[in-house]
């Protein structure tokens, strides 16, 4: 071991840093309650909008995304449990999930990483319509939490974001790499971090987790985080947002892999990431109202 080795924190001395945050964001009650229920196939409608009726200001904000042209409902959406009924629960929990996200963080604060991420949100939602994978809408908050690490680190360790930063503007190149040469470990490692604070589902931790490194997915979820690794590169080439980078990260052939994707299929990704793009408008005015 030399000494910069020495000198690096590493994984665990971060999140030891990181658990004793006070301040770090809490998702409402609410929210953890319905997400492990809708873990539970056995829950029907009806309590899913009894837990929500806790929390009236989620209840409006689900109400207005759920009536809004990012869902385009058939019909107007009048009560949590029509919501339920009418988007289903996967919708509605990550509905809950990204408008309870955005209310624990101060999005204009860092307005270019927020873009960022929704264009990164937007394009997992295409990747996972095209690839077949489905589950667009938690795709979407896959794409949306996927460099939450970068944000956790800058508001709540900002001296080791000071060094990170130091390292990119001196050296160039891609943030991980200066999280690595500086931290011992990255951003996904502190996003994998905030899913477990969270109690988010486990797809979601290893998406994350494993959106530059896919080995650190369980590999039933590694297609995961092979979509939120190109969705990524794809808001990176549409210029969407600023992910703080000095470069550009290079696409992980073994994405299109896991995905069954073939290089034929950007043209298309590209086209409909900017369809999402347009109807996201939309989402983030409700969201950052």
């Amino acid at each position: 071991m030399n000494a910069k080795d020495e000198q690096r924190p590493g994984e665990a001395q971060v999140l030891s840093r990181l658990r004793l945050v006070h301040s770090l964001p809490a998702l409402p009650m609410v929210v953890n309650a319905v997400t492990r229920r809708i873990s539970n196939q056995q829950t029907g409608a009806g309590e899913i909008a009894r837990l929500l009726a806790h929390d009236q200001g989620l209840t409006v904000r689900v109400l207005r995304l759920a009536n809004s042209a990012f869902y385009s409902p058939k019909e107007e959406v009048r009560s949590p449990e029509h919501a339920v009924i009418l988007l289903g629960l996967g919708t509605v929990r990550s509905i809950i999930l990204k408008a309870s996200i955005f209310s624990a963080f101060d999005v204009n604060r860092a307005r270019p990483f927020w873009l960022h991420a929704l264009g990164a949100a937007c394009a997992a939602r295409a990747v996972a319509r095209i690839s077949g994978l489905g589950r667009a809408d938690d795709a979407f908050v896959m794409g949306l939490l996927h460099d939450l690490g970068k944000l956790a680190i800058t508001e709540h360790l900002p001296d080791l974001a000071a060094a990170v930063r130091a390292h990119v503007e001196k050296h160039g190149g891609l943030v991980r790499a200066a999280e690595m040469a500086v931290l011992g470990c990255d951003h996904a490692a502190v996003g994998r971090f905030l899913c477990e604070h969270w109690s988010l589902p486990g797809d979601y931790r290893d998406a994350i987790a494993g959106h530059h490194d896919f080995s650190q997915a369980r590999e039933e979820n590694r297609p995961w985080a092979a979509l939120v690794h190109l969705a990524d590169i794809v808001a990176r080439a549409m210029l969407i947002g600023n992910a703080g980078d000095h470069g550009m990260p290079i696409l992980d052939p073994q994405a299109l892999t896991l995905l069954k994707l073939r290089e034929e299929a950007f043209t298309d990704l590209f086209r409909a990431t900017e369809d999402e793009l347009g109807k996201a408008e939309v989402f983030f005015t409700i969201l950052n109202g």
